[in-house]
């Protein structure tokens, strides 16, 4: 067995602390997934189904069961799409920007999310890359998003502008040591 030790990573690595498998929701709560034990956390989602012929995938944090819905979001992003590339940064948004979701454009997107520290009360940092497919388009984007409110947070909600959504997340936390 490799030693993990000396890469500072635990053999546990990530930890499940927050899931959710869903069919046509029109939001996604997922709550008491961010707590003291873990600083960074890892979240997966990937979107099986969407209803709306063009829609947005957001997300916004949570605290006690209830979403921070102040205009307090940045979202910084990058996106290629075939030979396209093009970016674009947005100020006092009421979420974080996560990825155009058009039934019509994605058979399957697959997204991964890093929050950094949500749990201090403090500016929550989140960088998501995400990849969305069909059977001719691929398309990429990277979103650098923040959270400007010193809370602490304990959760996350996932919502669709229209429509529903169908699919699955799953949040891990990385082990300190």
């Amino acid at each position: 067995m490799p030693n993990t030790k000396a890469y500072g990573v635990s053999r546990s690595g990530l930890v499940l602390t927050g899931s959710a498998d869903f069919i046509t929701s029109s939001a996604v709560n997922i709550n008491n997934c961010f707590s003291a034990t873990y600083l960074n956390y890892l979240v997966l989602i990937n979107l099986t189904a969407v209803s709306a012929t063009d829609a947005d995938l957001s997300a916004r944090m949570r605290a006690s069961g209830t979403d921070a819905s102040g205009s307090n979001y940045v979202n910084n992003t990058l996106g290629v799409n075939g030979a396209s590339v093009g970016g674009f940064r947005q100020t006092a948004q009421t979420s974080m920007n996560f990825w155009n979701i058009a039934s019509s454009k994605a058979t399957t997107l697959a997204t991964q999310a890093t929050f950094f520290d949500p749990f201090e009360a403090a500016p929550t940092v989140v960088l998501v890359h995400q990849n969305t497919w069909n059977s001719s388009d691929n398309a990429m984007r990277i979103n650098a998003n923040e959270h400007q409110v010193s809370t602490s947070y304990d959760g996350v909600s996932f919502i669709p502008s229209s429509g529903t959504i169908s699919g699955k997340i799953r949040i891990y936390g990385y082990a300190l040591s």
